[in-house]
């Protein structure tokens, strides 16, 4: 998380400990011409422990810079796409002390004090009690009028401010309009469908790769073999397409455990490949769940609009319970294949007690045959 407002501040921590470094190197050069200077001695012993202290954080920060790649995993850019969109109202909650000092924070509540003001019919006699509501593109606004090039910094930043309570949601106007919150909704959808798709095709890569592996073997589609058109099913709704994707996963599992099955005698080899096909389906659950999970993450970022993934999470929700019927099928599989185990090896023990009965049974009549015969 926080990119780069933890670059932006790395590369400050360098810039000031380089300083630092000539300020040293300046002050020692002046301390060999005065030699005893209580100021200058003090001075030089609190530069060098600041140095120190920052070269020891630098790596430490360093560590915990990682960029992330993917629009689906950077929650910064969700959350401050989803909100420009939004352009809900927020409040400014009371400053930390520890951040009080921080410029572009006292600059953004006089900004915004302003913003009142201007907005206000009646002249506000008291500052200190009014309180500091705003839409959320107002205060992107006044970043960006700071620095066009650091708009990731001030994302970062902003992010930063409301996971930490600095500014919150504040519904004084939720929706000024049916018309309004409608195209909201629509500006949404539009602008979160590619990073939905995303996540699902990079979720789901091994098992479209294997569906289309499956269909050079097994025509899945009823269009001839090979001829399956991935691209195209994907370019449809999440509630059509996801559907058909598990339908095409499992329908190629079947085909091949048919196959795979079909000359097998041997129980243990039998096993395998029933709990080959329940691992693939276990993993493919885990990939949904992970959908799942993350649907349930970007309805907090787009509230109160999280009515746009009813359909995708009734879906999802019909996955789980396909899959879940799945691997209960296959566990019958291996429960049935034991009892069957068990009962072939029932009956081989009952089969081998028997011959052995048997065969005491001729020997002691051949016993007692030659008995009575040397009596007589």
């Amino acid at each position: 998380e926080y990119f780069s407002l933890k670059q932006e501040i790395l590369n400050e921590l360098k810039l000031v400990s380089s300083n630092l470094t000539n300020l040293n190197s300046n002050g020692r050069n002046i301390k060999r011409i005065i030699k005893h200077n209580k100021f200058l001695d003090n001075f030089l012993q609190i530069s060098k422990e600041l140095q120190i202290n920052i070269n020891e954080f630098t790596p430490l920060l360093e560590k915990k810079i990682q960029k992330i790649n993917k629009f689906y995993n950077n929650n910064t850019l969700c959350w401050v796409e989803a909100n420009k969109i939004k352009d809900l109202s927020f409040k400014l909650n009371n400053i930390p002390s520890n951040l009080g000092q921080w410029e572009e924070l006292q600059e953004l509540k006089a900004y915004l004090r302003s913003l009142i003001e201007a907005k206000s019919d009646k002249k506000i006699k008291s500052r200190k009690d009014v309180l500091l509501s705003f839409h959320f593109n107002e205060l992107q606004s006044f970043f960006l009028s700071k620095s066009d090039d650091k708009t990731t910094i001030y994302d970062d930043f902003i992010y930063l401010l409301n996971i930490n309570g600095v500014f919150e949601d504040f519904e004084g106007d939720k929706f000024v309009n049916v018309l309004e919150r409608k195209e909201t909704v629509e500006k949404l959808k539009k602008k979160m469908r590619p990073v939905v798709l995303e996540l699902v095709k990079d979720l789901l890569g091994e098992t479209l790769k294997e569906i289309e592996e499956l269909d050079q073997k097994y025509d899945l589609n009823g269009q001839g073999i090979g001829k399956l058109n991935l691209e195209s099913i994907l370019s449809q709704k999440f509630s059509e397409f996801l559907p058909k994707i598990v339908d095409l996963y499992f329908k190629g599992l079947d085909k091949q455990f048919q196959v795979g099955t079909n000359n097998v005698s041997d129980p243990e080899e039998f096993v395998k490949i029933i709990n080959l096909n329940y691992k693939k389906v276990d993993d493919f659950a885990t990939k949904i769940d992970e959908i799942d999970t993350w649907i349930m993450k970007f309805d907090t970022i787009i509230k109160p609009y999280a009515n746009i993934t009813v359909n995708l999470k009734k879906t999802l929700a019909n996955i789980v319970s396909e899959v879940f019927r799945r691997k209960e099928e296959y566990l019958n599989y291996l429960n049935n294949i034991k009892d069957e185990s068990f009962r072939v090896d029932v009956k081989s023990f009952v089969d081998t007690k028997i011959a052995e009965v048997n065969k005491m049974i001729t020997s002691y009549e051949n016993e007692t045959s030659l008995i009575i015969k040397e009596e007589l």
